[in-house]
């Protein structure tokens, strides 16, 4: 009986590890008075076709510190692509950068050229960033990605 039981353990041990997670999220944490991280929200498949104000993706917001506070979302400078009038995030195709989807963040005010602040997030709650498409497109094929940062917002 002992030896079905720990043959019946390893195995249902065995499937769990076969179902684990095919995607990893970074985590950065910011020491502080409010303790941020940052994660993807769930991948999305769109249409080569892209209608203006479409959800694109996004991120989630973490605040794990004992008060409550303002965040500070930063974008890697390879994702900050210039338009005809300005310089906005964008996802883009790694394998050809020439590739992109320009988007904004809904709701959500610059607080540099490369990043936004949230609005005040309360200890232990998350906040949802929906990055939304600036304009309609004709999308090629490829995977897209945008890759951004957190910290204490200084403002």
């Amino acid at each position: 009986m002992k030896k079905t039981a720990l043959f019946l353990a390893l195995s249902l041990g065995g499937i769990c590890a076969a179902n684990a997670a095919t995607q990893a999220t970074s985590t950065v944490t910011i020491s502080g008075d409010a303790v941020y991280s940052i994660e993807a929200q769930p991948a999305k498949i769109l249409g080569t076709w892209l209608g203006k104000d479409a959800n694109v993706g996004g991120f989630i917001v973490s605040n794990a510190g004992p008060i409550e506070g303002k965040a500070e979302v930063v974008f890697d400078g390879a994702n900050m692509c210039r338009s005809e009038s300005s310089t906005s995030p964008c996802y883009i195709d790694k394998t050809d950068p020439t590739k992109n989807i320009l988007v904004y963040a809904e709701g959500l005010n610059w607080a540099d050229a490369t990043g936004f602040t949230t609005p005040v997030i309360q200890a232990g709650a998350k906040s949802t960033i929906n990055m939304k498409a600036t304009q309609e497109q004709t999308l090629k094929p490829g995977v897209y990605e945008l890759t951004a940062s957190v910290q204490v917002a200084t403002n």
